[in-house]
């Protein structure tokens, strides 16, 4: 990737595992019938070290690339949460999502998967205000139903 890419992103923390926002996704993925492959990428020190996954999608305006972290904590929360019991269930329970795309024109069917995929979750995608890391953070709360909102409101 050059520094004068023309790519599109966006992230936003979810608020349930990753496997559970997985299974929507793919679920999503083939009810709208575009291609798409799996795979796994790396984890991220800041976040977790559990795999990512990546799913490549193949809409009729180009391609996107959606990947989805496990978000334990960042290594302080971690080590912190350690020393509690039950600590590191506390931690589980939120991924982060990030899309990446090149042509605008991609972007209305990501929102399609997107709105099919937060549908079918088990709680609103924005709701992150379980996890210690947004308990007391409300303008990283506000800040994740935002950008939610403007992926779901078309």
């Amino acid at each position: 990737m050059s520094l004068l890419s023309s790519a599109k992103t966006w992230s936003a923390f979810c608020g349930v595992s990753q496997s559970v926002f997985e299974t929507h996704l793919s679920n999503a993925l083939q009810a709208t019938e575009y291609a798409h492959r799996r795979s796994e990428g790396d984890g991220s020190f800041m976040l977790g070290q559990e795999p990512s996954v990546i799913y490549a999608v193949d809409t009729p305006d180009g391609e996107a690339t959606i990947t989805v972290f496990f978000a334990s904590g960042d290594p302080m929360l971690r080590f912190f949460s350690s020393f509690r019991t039950g600590g590191e269930e506390s931690l589980g329970n939120v991924c982060v999502v990030k899309v990446r795309y090149e042509d605008p024109d991609v972007e209305r069917h990501i929102r399609d998967v997107f709105a099919r995929t937060a549908e079918s979750l088990p709680k609103d995608p924005a709701a992150v205000g379980h996890h210690p890391r947004f308990r007391l953070a409300p303008i990283a709360r506000w800040r994740t139903k935002r950008k939610w909102r403007r992926w779901l409101d078309n």
